[in-house]
């Protein structure tokens, strides 16, 4: 009998949980909206709250593995210390299952120490570190910045209206987004894009891309020859 009971219990108290669940939410619902004020206050809340969580769940931590382990993928290799950051632009789903993504990248972050996890993913702790630039720096270098915007489009095969509003997202996204959108147009390795991130400041980033810039078009001569006024 006693054991009876500790089988039935715990399934009458669940059901009793559930049901009151219920009974709280119809309450809930059922409830004025408040004035107009009010209704506004709380689409606001619920905006806010859905945009978070929109990005929460659709941002990453990208880390590269430690070159020479790469054939122990899909296990758990030694990775490198610095790690990105990046934002889930877009995915699409492959036959096999697994996911291909195109990420955008914000910032990078120094691993700390990996966590012990039950999971099939690996949990590190991090420390944040934006990278900082001052003004001064990067009013310097603002030519070099002007040409690769005014280029960076040329090396995209796209039609004609395409290709000119294509330049005109260039020539307005932010520095570290150009940074980003350059290191996927140019086709860097991914050596050359830890040597990026690891850079200690987004002119020193700009320089080295500048350089990879024109090695590219070593590769692709005739590019350079387009009028950038063609592309706005």
């Amino acid at each position: 009998m006693n054991n009876e009971l500790a089988l039935w219990l715990p399934l009458a108290a669940a059901v009793v949980a559930v049901l009151y669940g219920l009974w709280t939410a119809r309450w809930v619902v059922s409830q004025p909206a408040g004035n107009d004020k009010m209704q506004e206050i709380a689409r606001a809340i619920q905006e806010g709250a859905s945009a978070y969580m929109n990005r929460q769940y659709g941002t990453i931590g990208i880390v590269g593995v430690v070159p020479g382990f790469e054939r122990e993928l899909p296990g758990s290799p030694p990775v490198r210390e610095m790690g990105c950051i990046g934002y889930i632009a877009s995915h699409e789903e492959l036959p096999d299952g697994r996911f291909l993504l195109w990420l955008l990248g914000l910032e990078r972050f120094r691993i700390l120490e990996e966590l012990k996890a039950a999971t099939a993913y690996r949990q590190v702790r991090v420390k944040y570190e934006p990278t900082h630039e001052s003004p001064k720096r990067l009013a310097e270098i603002r030519e070099l910045r002007k040409e690769m915007r005014d280029l960076l489009p040329s090396l995209v095969e796209l039609d004609a209206p395409a290709l000119g509003q294509f330049a005109d997202h260039v020539a307005d996204v932010s520095d570290a987004q150009l940074i980003a959108l350059a290191c996927q147009i140019l086709e860097l390795r991914s050596d050359r894009k830890q040597e990026v991130l690891e850079a200690g400041s987004l002119s020193e980033r700009f320089l080295m891309l500048y350089e990879d810039l024109y090695k590219h078009l070593d590769v692709h001569p005739g590019v350079e020859d387009l009028d950038p006024d063609s592309l706005n």
